[in-house]
């Protein structure tokens, strides 16, 4: 049996992927989707295959439940200090989960042994769900998976008593991790590689399938072999940028595919404001904010390229499209040169962008 914590729609997908890859294993997914904003209810789940179960929850919901009992409240203390517990806590984390799904609290209680699959091993959610076993595994958020998070000074003296860097931490350095599935493992920090999973699971038929299916009811932009998917990101937050300084480099960007005849589709990133894109209005379709990326590449008719600054969108998806990064990860002076000096980002573009009447198949650059 497996279990899944899931808080985005992508989240979402690669575990729906990853039950259509193992059809003879049942898979639990637990779907927060407040973080989001989202709900089950805006995917066709009738036909998804009979071995996944998806339930949606609410986090403060189940923290408030969770809570209402003295031992509810220590379950959930003790899920910030990240260690094992004892079965006592686990009981009221396993009686607040049959609220809103009860056969799976049943199936814990008479086979309380499964595999545990986090997104963000730290978020609160999984925190919690961390107290149900000893072990768990982590499945690819992105980008952030590949990188070593520096830490401040007072968090040294607790990980050097567990064994661990005193200055920085990476997803999956926690000892109870046992495997990091990913795109590219050997990209992983030194300290975790050997954890590493390449990720086989979401281009396989029966995946393809689901993301098909589940999205059947969404009025999809139309791609041709013009189209341009331009995942954005908050470029203003990540790199300290003015809001002024992201719209003139999407502006750029937009711009120089026009002038290259492309359609431009607008994939806004979730943590973004579709009000920050109102100057490109009439210029650019703007996709459902509730489809992932993902989900848009898979109902094209053709391979579109999908277009970013620095965005790990669409990884993993290259066989279905041209996937295309401007810049490295947390690459912030090129963005704020870009800003001041377009020219260098339109010849970037210039040279980086396949011609469209070439057709998109085969020319990623990752």
């Amino acid at each position: 049996m497996n279990i899944y914590i899931c808080s985005t729609v992508r989240h979402l997908l690669f575990a729906l992927c990853r039950g259509s890859a193992w059809p003879h294993e049942q898979h639990h997914i637990l779907f927060f989707a407040d973080y989001q904003g989202a709900s089950l209810a805006d995917w066709n789940l009738a036909d998804i295959p009979k071995n996944i179960h998806v339930y949606e929850m609410a986090r403060a919901d189940f923290r408030r439940r969770l809570e209402s009992s003295l031992a509810g409240r220590l379950s959930y203390q003790w899920s910030r200090a990240m260690l094992s517990a004892p079965a006592w806590l686990r009981q009221p984390v396993i009686a607040t989960l049959a609220q809103s799904a009860p056969d799976l609290a049943r199936d814990l209680r008479a086979a309380p042994r499964f595999t545990l699959w986090l997104f963000n091993e730290r978020n609160r959610m999984a925190r919690v769900f961390r107290l149900l076993t000893t072990q768990f595994n982590i499945i690819d958020d992105g980008e952030t998976n590949y990188l070593q998070h520096r830490l401040p000074w007072w968090k040294a003296p607790p990980r050097l008593l567990r064994g661990l860097p005193a200055r920085y931490r990476c997803f999956g350095d926690d000892p109870r991790c046992r495997e990091i599935w990913v795109i590219y493992p050997e990209r992983l920090a030194p300290l975790v590689r050997g954890k590493g999973q390449a990720i086989n699971f979401l281009t396989s038929p029966g995946a393809v399938d689901v993301i098909r299916n589940i999205m059947g009811g969404h009025a999809l932009p139309q791609m041709t072999q013009r189209s341009v998917i331009l995942a954005t990101q908050p470029l203003d937050v990540m790199a300290g940028i003015p809001l002024a300084d992201k719209q003139r480099i999407y502006e750029t960007i937009v711009a120089s595919l026009e002038s290259q005849g492309r359609d431009v589709i607008l994939k806004l990133h979730p943590a973004e404001n579709e009000a920050d894109y109102a100057f490109l209005h009439g210029r650019a379709v703007s996709a459902p904010m509730k489809v992932p990326v993902e989900a848009l590449i898979l109902s094209a008719s053709e391979p579109p390229v999908l277009l970013s600054v620095g965005s790990s969108a669409g990884l993993g998806f290259e066989r279905f499209c041209t996937r295309i990064r401007l810049i490295e990860n947390k690459d912030f002076a090129t963005l704020r040169r870009w800003a001041k000096q377009p020219e260098e980002l339109r010849a970037l573009l210039d040279k980086s962008l396949p011609q469209s009447q070439e057709g998109c198949a085969g020319h990623g650059n990752e």
